[in-house]
């Protein structure tokens, strides 16, 4: 399907991937499909068994493990960004946090 505008050249960070059905990963596969470059991220260990099988159907962007809790790692990320890019254009927040009590 062609789409009706281009995001090519543009670049972002597309946070919370947790597995098929996240709204990440549907966001994640439409910026790629319309150009854009991403880099998406997961947020505990638990989850890399079930995000990295999906890389593939996203245009393989790459991944990264960072808990928006832990100021370091989200240094690391912003740092891995302009490092790769040296801009950031967009970001798109799907993080979700379920407590169970």
């Amino acid at each position: 399907m062609e789409h009706p505008f281009s995001l090519e050249g543009k670049v972002g960070i597309v946070a919370g991937l947790a597995n098929e059905n996240s709204i990440a990963f549907g966001c994640a596969q439409a910026l790629r499909q319309a150009g854009a470059d991403v880099l998406v991220t997961y947020g505990s260990p638990k989850a890399e068994r079930f995000v990295t099988p999906l890389k593939p159907s996203m245009g393989d962007p790459e991944l990264m493990l960072c808990d928006v809790q832990d100021d370091q790692q989200l240094d690391a990320l912003f740092a891995r960004a302009k490092e790769k890019w040296g801009r950031l254009i967009f970001l798109v927040h799907s993080i979700c946090v379920c407590a169970v009590r």
